[in-house]
C-alpha cells in the first residue's frame, strides 16, 4: 500500500475493495487452475517465467480495447482474465517466486534499481535481522534472513546478511553460534562500510540484542536507517515515519 492511502490508524481499508471485481479475478484464478493448472491448481506457485503472465496480460487488454467480446474458453470478460494476470505477477514480485526476467534498461544496471522507497545511491546496505531471539530457533532465523537477503538480491539490492553468513560458519566452520561479542567483532567492518541499515521486521527483531546494537552503530554513524516489511520488501526511512507521527500528533 502506498503512503498517501495508508489510514491514520495503521489498518489495511478492506471497506474499500470492490468485492464484485474480486470475486470476477478470483473466478478466473478457478477457470485458469482449471484449464493450465491440473488437479493442484497451484502451476504459478511453483514459478513460471513472468513474461508468461505478463504477455498473457497484454493479450487479454488488447482484446478488451479492440471490442473483440468475451474470451472464447471462458464465456468473461478479457478484463476478467486480465485481472488474474496481474494478481498472479503480483503475488509472483512479493513471494519472490518465479523467474523475473524483464528486461534491465541499458542506462542503468540492475544494481541501481533499489526496492519500494529505497534511496539510490545505496552501494551496500547491511541487512539486520534477529537470530538468537527468533522464535522459531536458530536454523529457522537463518532460513528467513537468507530468503530475505535472495529476494532483495533478486530486487538489485547489493546486500550484506549477517546471520546468512554467520550462521553456516558455526553450523559447518565450527565457530560459536551464540557468542554475540565476537560476531559483532565479525560484522563491525562490514557495517561500517554499509551505506545503510535494514531493519527487517520477523519475528523477533525488536528484542534482538544484536539487532539494537546495529541500530546504535547506525544512528551514532549518522546512516540512514530503513525498517523492511519482510513479505512486500518495502522499506521505510525511520527517520520520516517518525516526522509522520510528530505531524499526526500536531
Amino acid at each position: 500500500m502506498t503512503d498517501d492511502v495508508r489510514p491514520m490508524d495503521g489498518k489495511d481499508p478492506w471497506h474499500l475493495a470492490p468485492w464484485d471485481a474480486l470475486r470476477a479475478v478470483v473466478r478466473m484464478l478457478g477457470h485458469g487452475a482449471d484449464k493450465h493448472d491440473g488437479a493442484s491448481g497451484d502451476d504459478w506457485r511453483r514459478g513460471r517465467a513472468w513474461s508468461d503472465d505478463w504477455a498473457a496480460l497484454h493479450r487479454h487488454l488488447a482484446a478488451w480495447w479492440l471490442r473483440e467480446g468475451p474470451d472464447a474458453g471462458s464465456g468473461r470478460s478479457h478484463l476478467w482474465h486480465a485481472g488474474a494476470r496481474i494478481v498472479i505477477l503480483i503475488a509472483a514480485e512479493l513471494r519472490g517466486i518465479g523467474r523475473d526476467d524483464r528486461p534491465v534498461p541499458d542506462s542503468a544496471s540492475v544494481e541501481s534499481v533499489p526496492p519500494f522507497g529505497a534511496p539510490y545511491g545505496c552501494r551496500l546496505v547491511y541487512l539486520a535481522t534477529p537470530y538468537t531471539r527468533y522464535p522459531d530457533g536458530m536454523i529457522a532465523a537463518f532460513e528467513a534472513a537468507a530468503d530475505l537477503a535472495g529476494r532483495l538480491v533478486r530486487r538489485g539490492v547489493c546486500v550484506y546478511s549477517p546471520i546468512a553468513h554467520s550462521h553456516p560458519l558455526a553450523v559447518h566452520g565450527g565457530a560459536p553460534a551464540t557468542d554475540h561479542e565476537m560476531w559483532m567483532r565479525q560484522d563491525a567492518p562490514m557495517l561500517a562500510a554499509a551505506d545503510a541499515l535494514y531493519v527487517a521486521h520477523l519475528p523477533g527483531w525488536d528484542c534482538s540484542q544484536g539487532v539494537a546494537h546495529e541500530i546504535a552503530v547506525c544512528e551514532a554513524a549518522g546512516k540512514p536507517i530503513y525498517d523492511l516489511d519482510p513479505v512486500t520488501l518495502e522499506v521505510r526511512l525511520r527517520g520520516a515515519i517518525a516526522g509522520e507521527k510528530a505531524r499526526g500528533a500536531a
